[in-house]
């Protein structure tokens, strides 16, 4: 048994399973970029240069070209996925909820804002569930779904 071990060890390298980073580090490593992106996009909302060289950044090629028309098509901003911006929402960013897979891909969950609905927030904080993919050792959104909180 333990032969099978160091045998299956040794076809993949140790370099490799030196290399594997701990899961927690992994999570951390995605709360920040995850946080970083909010704090940015929403920094530069109203300044559309600015905006696409973030959303470039921080997004998969494919989600980056699939939100452009959904930009144009849609009454609600396709990342924040609300009509509304909280005053707060850049202020109030929760990651929380991290999953991986074994295929370099990850989910996470975010809270935007925290205020409740009325006049600085009319939609109340926005929950959103985040797909992200590893590319070139950086994690990219690859997707952004709204109304999840578990």
């Amino acid at each position: 048994m333990l032969s099978a071990v160091v045998a299956g060890l040794a076809t993949i390298g140790w370099q490799e399973v030196a290399q594997a980073e701990p899961a927690w580090k992994v999570r951390k490593e995605i709360a920040t970029t995850v946080q970083g992106f909010y704090v940015r996009y929403l920094g530069a909302t109203k300044k559309p240069k600015d905006k696409n060289l973030v959303l470039q950044s921080h997004l998969t090629p494919e989600f980056y070209l699939s939100i452009q028309d959904a930009f144009e098509e849609m009454d609600a901003d396709p990342v924040i996925r609300s009509e509304y911006i909280g005053v707060d929402y850049r202020r109030k960013i929760h990651v929380y909820n991290i999953r991986l897979d074994a295929n370099g891909q990850a989910r996470a969950d975010v809270r935007l804002g925290e205020l409740p609905q009325g006049a600085q927030s009319p939609n109340g904080p926005v929950n959103l569930r985040l797909k992200l993919q590893s590319v070139d050792n950086r994690w990219k959104i690859s997707a952004v779904e709204r109304g999840f909180d578990n």
